[in-house]
């Protein structure tokens, strides 16, 4: 193949992975539209059919997520029976915890909403990490010739490994939210324990969850060398350490008052810029042409031809089939 040619599979794969970008971006939209619209039926819906104003922002606000999600992602799903059944359960279990709404345990008036709120947020967290990772990704992140020969056949791109990637990681956000809840009022009202040892408590298995879902979602897209790990180490110690130690400061005022709650979350930026700042990202064309540009029938290497024939197997396509769906670079 041409050096032409080549550079404009790069520029159509390089596409296929912007449109992937620009529904993330729509994906982050869809994030204060759902908090403001959950605000807004709380307000507008007080004591509605026998529920309180917690019900009703839990309750819109899961049901405008999910749905926004599907809609976005859903031209980027291969659909199957398993994957369209899957998809349903899931959202069926988080739609019954929504509408049975129930506690795990009775904890008292207030301790209850924060813990069904808290279960609520953790389940939207696994349903939309879940589904992605389970049912609609492919959980292989090779190109291999029965999935190119897929992609061919039905014309339609597929959620590639680092779109799952960031929707993983986005979801954090409700999970770790959750699980920080449910864990704070498990230590004040099962174990007793202080406002200030439940405080650290939650903070820390929350800094815990963050730091090690973080590095299991992207580690295989980061070249690992000296700076990487070392900025990595740090930023680790700081969100463990505004974790740790954002409940001990002493009550001076409404500030540190405040503190008590928000230091993991200044942690948290911190270990979110360090990893954008010091992480060495697998950039785009790492992969070499070689390994991508394979025929869908057999794998044979097709780089290098003159012509879109297989030499192995002998098939045929046109350079529209091979450019418009040459898979972009793994990782």
């Amino acid at each position: 193949m041409t050096r032409a040619w080549l550079n404009l599979a790069e520029r159509i794969a390089r596409t296929r992975v912007s449109s992937a970008v620009s529904r993330y971006g729509m994906a982050m939209a869809l994030t204060p539209a759902t908090v403001g619209l959950a605000l807004l039926a709380a307000a507008g819906l007080p004591d509605s059919f026998g529920r309180e104003d917690s019900f009703w922002f839990t309750f819109v606000g899961s049901l405008i997520a999910m749905t926004g999600w599907l809609w976005i992602w859903r031209r980027l799903i291969r659909w199957t029976l398993r994957r369209a059944v899957g998809a349903g359960s899931a959202t069926g279990i988080a739609m019954i915890n929504l509408l049975v709404w129930q506690p795990l345990w009775q904890a008292g008036c207030v301790r209850e909403d924060v813990l069904r709120v808290g279960q609520s947020a953790t389940l939207l967290g696994l349903w939309s990490g879940t589904i992605v990772w389970l049912l609609w990704r492919s959980l292989s992140t090779k190109w291999t010739s029965e999935r190119l020969s897929h992609v061919i056949r039905n014309r339609r791109q597929q959620m590639s490994p680092l779109v799952a990637r960031m929707i993983t990681g986005f979801a954090l956000l409700p999970f770790v939210t959750g699980i920080w809840a449910i864990v704070g009022v498990a230590c004040d009202d099962l174990l007793n324990l202080s406002e200030r040892l439940s405080l650290t408590v939650a903070h820390t298995v929350g800094a815990v969850i963050t730091i090690v879902a973080w590095l299991v979602i992207w580690r295989a897209s980061v070249i690992w060398d000296q700076a990487s790990r070392r900025g990595t180490l740090i930023a680790a110690a700081v969100l463990l350490g505004s974790a740790c130690g954002s409940p001990w400061i002493p009550r001076t005022g409404d500030v540190t008052e405040v503190l008590h709650y928000v230091g993991p979350l200044l942690g948290a930026a911190v270990w979110f810029a360090a990893s954008a700042r010091y992480w060495q990202w697998r950039e785009f064309g790492t992969q070499s042409i070689e390994d991508r540009l394979r025929c869908p029938n057999c794998g044979y290497c097709l780089a290098g031809l003159n012509q879109a024939r297989c030499p192995e197997c002998g098939s045929v396509y046109t350079l529209e089939e091979l450019l418009g769906y040459l898979p972009a670079p793994v990782g």
